[in-house]
């Protein structure tokens, strides 16, 4: 189980929101359309059968039942409480909670640490108060919860029930998102608006859902991510077996700030969300309606066991449409073999095309369909089936659905009904997803095959791992670590990448002319002259690297420039990097960086000094195995030269990968380290070379 930062979790605190024999409303109103009113109507109507208990100070009845003037006078027991009045008096709302022995707390109000510093301190003593008598707390600023039994939420939308679990930091996403899930026939099992999640958050919320036996599929809207490291945590010890789906807003430098003026957020760097959602196999998705497109494709699709999709349509053009969506998101669409097409060919006209896509034509009858559904479920060549259905000059669109829904499917069958909006009567009774355009059917899949293949890495990814760091290594590090403020010194970075087994091309700092000879003597000519301080971050922008010096004379006039340069930024030092010359054909980059919110990631990129305008690089969270270091390098544009172009000398791969899984146990042993700079590293085949390298350290106020 999890354990955040106050209080061991367990499922029954949590299932008290969901189940309560019995619940309070504090702050009820008669007032239309108000909050409480119609919290209190949603209640009433979704048939929940266990006691409640309205209270206000200033009523005795409403609707029928006897209103208490406070909590205390309930003579009952009290499960859950939800509290509607306004902020001042939700303090002394949670020491009668305490008094009453309250299990949960919804908190509707608002006005917290969303709107200023004193609401946060509010928030910040209630929590205290609740934590330490162990009542589970929703919100501040919270629509309400729901689950199967019972909807105590104030959302206009009343969402059907079903089996998908919804958590929300928004409220007003939520009542849209139960729109659109009404609208697809498709329904909830759990919703929870977790508001300003100071206490319950979506980790606790996922480690719930992940047992809950009524939920299969979840979804998420978030605007930040409360602790990313426990979010790790949870998927890397036990992987989930349900899709996670989440929209993630705040992905712009606008729609964070407007995410923190709503919820008191502040949204962790996008690309970082992102991989770290990936590489946990949390599927991603832009919008609500997406979202909710995924989910529903899950609830009405088997899972494939591959990326290779089969498509049929009754016409060209469409099917052309759906190979580009499809190829552009990285599945793959294989020309069939002259077997599976013979198959095809036995119901279908001479001038059909049986390659892929399958073109049937327009007069296409219902049981053509059928018969290419099923060679083609039938077949390990495909994974999954689109079929696209345009309206047909001669069958009803109705009959070709009611066709394909009596086929046994063996594997997802995706439906696109182009242009047949508002023909489909009983929509949801079909036992596969129907969607309208390609874009959409694209999507859905592309969600359907990388969770099951990411699915089995995640399984298999623990025993991956290597041995590791010894701990007196990581010990001697941490020593080095500590004695540096900020940027580390070059000679400690040395030291820590022999610790951790990472090449660095041979280099002696020096601080004058006899030095400077001496070892580029030693290391023999060409050599590389270059500037050592803290000062000159990017060495090449300020001309403070000498490149192929070829003799002495070179040598001591590159000296003197550096010199120069140093005073020319007031920079009081001698001390100059003389290294070996190393060739190359090109460069790698390769960084660590380690958010606190968020851990630690890795990044390989193609390198140099454009390495930010090369729009070549991979993140992945740390630390990696080795085939997770392969598989980015493999996906880099500039891979086949690394492997070796048309006559020029590449780099090992598997060297490349050593570097990766080191760099990355380096990044996550260590967490005062903030970022690593690797770059470049140049050199051929197995004999690579970091040459430039920066480590910078987290300041205290950071952590």
């Amino acid at each position: 189980m999890f354990i955040d930062s106050h209080v061991k979790l367990s499922t029954e605190d949590i299932s008290h929101l969901f189940y309560p024999k019995s619940l309070a409303i504090v702050g009820i109103s008669r007032r239309e359309n108000s909050l409480g009113k119609n919290l209190f109507d949603n209640l009433l109507a979704s048939g929940y059968n266990g006691s409640i208990y309205p209270v206000n100070p200033k009523m005795d009845e409403f609707e029928g039942y006897p209103v208490f003037h406070k909590l205390s006078d309930i003579q009952g027991e009290v499960e859950l409480v939800v509290s509607l009045v306004s902020r001042k008096y939700v303090l002394s709302l949670v020491e009668d909670c305490i008094s009453k022995n309250v299990k949960a707390l919804v908190i509707i109000t608002s006005g917290f640490g969303e709107i200023d510093e004193e609401g946060k301190i509010i928030e910040d003593r209630i929590l205290a108060l609740t934590n330490k008598n162990k009542i589970r707390v929703i919100g501040p600023n919270s629509m309400g919860v729901r689950s199967e039994l019972m909807d105590l939420s104030f959302s206009p939308v009343r969402g059907k029930v079903g089996d998908i679990g919804f958590i929300s930091q928004s409220g007003a996403i939520g009542a849209v998102t139960m729109n659109h899930t009404n609208q697809k026939g498709v329904g909830l099992s759990k919703f929870i608006s977790i508001g300003n999640k100071r206490d319950l958050d979506e980790n606790n919320l996922l480690e719930y859902l992940a047992t809950d036996d009524s939920t299969k599929v979840v979804m998420m809207y978030l605007e930040s991510i409360k602790d990313g490291n426990l979010l790790r945590e949870l998927f890397n010890s036990n992987p989930l077996s349900k899709p996670v789906i989440v929209v993630k807003s705040g992905r712009t430098s606008e729609g964070s700030r407007a995410a923190k003026s709503h919820t008191g957020a502040v949204s962790g760097r996008d690309d970082l969300i992102s991989t770290m959602f990936h590489d946990l196999n949390i599927i991603r998705v832009r919008g609500i309606k997406e979202m909710v497109d995924v989910a529903y494709t899950f609830k009405k699709s088997l899972l494939p066991s591959g990326d290779r999709i089969g498509i049929i349509s009754n016409a060209g053009g469409p099917g052309t449409l759906t190979t580009d969506e499809v190829i552009q998101r990285g599945l793959r669409v294989p020309l069939l073999t002259g077997d599976l097409q013979r198959e095809l060919r036995e119901v279908l006209p001479d001038e059909a095309s049986t390659q892929n896509p399958v073109d049937v034509l327009p007069s296409a009858s219902p049981e053509t369909y059928r018969h290419c559904i099923e060679v083609l479920q039938n077949s390990d060549e495909v994974n999954i089936v689109i079929v696209l259905l345009l309206p047909p000059v001669l069958y009803p669109i109705q009959d070709m659905l009611n066709t394909i829904n009596l086929i046994k499917k063996t594997k997802p069958v995706i439906v696109v009904a182009m242009g047949c909006e508002g023909t489909i009567s009983n929509y949801v009774s079909y036992s596969f997803p129907i969607f309208y355009t390609p874009e959409e059917a694209a999507i859905a899949v592309e969600a359907l095959s990388r969770f099951t293949l990411n699915q089995k890495k995640l399984t298999t990814r623990k025993s991956s791992f290597s041995g590791g760091i010894p701990n007196h290594m990581i010990e001697i590090v941490e020593r080095i670590l500590v004695q540096n403020k900020g940027i580390v010194k070059q000679a400690d970075i040395s030291e820590i990448f022999s610790q951790y087994n990472i090449p660095e091309v041979p280099s002696q700092v020096a601080s004058n002319v006899d030095e400077i000879t001496k070892i580029a003597d030693l290391f023999g000519y060409p050599v590389v002259l270059k500037a050592q301080s803290e000062n000159i971050l990017h060495k090449s922008d300020k001309d403070a690297v000498k490149l192929n010096i070829q003799n002495e004379i070179e040598l001591v006039e590159a000296f003197s420039e550096l010199i120069q340069i140093y005073r020319s930024l007031n920079i009081d030092s001698n001390e100059v990097i003389i290294q070996k010359q190393i060739n190359t054909y090109f460069e790698l980059g390769v960084g660590g960086i380690r958010d606190p919110n968020l851990g630690s990631f890795v990044l390989v990129a193609h390198g140099g000094k454009y390495i930010e305008i090369n729009n070549d690089s991979l993140l992945h969270s740390a630390p990696l195995t080795v085939s997770e270091a392969l598989e980015m390098i493999r996906s880099l544009k500039i891979y086949p030269r690394i492997r070796g172009y048309r006559g020029d000398r590449g780099m090992d791969e598997t060297t490349i990968a050593e570097i990766l899984v080191n760099l990355s146990l380096l990044i996550s042993n260590h967490k005062n380290i903030k970022e690593i700079d690797l770059n470049p590293i140049i050199g051929f085949d197995k004999n690579l070379y970091c040459v430039d390298s920066r480590i910078i350290l987290f300041d205290s106020m950071e952590l």
